[in-house]
């Protein structure tokens, strides 16, 4: 039975699925980043903590923290991409 779904698959569905994933796994990781950055300013904030002591500075971790949202986007930008090239050739 599942021999003759694996044939019905399509690059598509791969894809799909693959980039769902993909997806997935790196808003956890910038989601995971975020709530450090959430703790690090509590720490500096209401702890009254050094500003250095998350190794570096709330600012540092702010550009980080754009930064991987900004590769988050640009991420999304290029599986959107692919996969609609792949199913544009394949109508062809």
């Amino acid at each position: 039975m599942y021999e003759l779904e694996k044939k019905w698959t399509t690059v598509e569905d791969t894809l799909r699925v693959r980039y769902a994933r993909l997806t997935k796994f790196f808003l956890i990781i910038t989601f995971l980043f975020i709530l450090l950055v959430v703790a690090v300013g509590i720490g500096i904030g209401i702890f009254e903590m050094k500003p250095n002591w998350a190794l570096f500075i709330l600012d540092v971790w702010m550009y980080i923290m754009a930064a991987l949202v900004g590769i988050l986007v640009l991420l999304g930008i290029i599986i959107h991409l692919h996969y609609s090239m792949v199913k544009k050739k394949r109508l062809i």
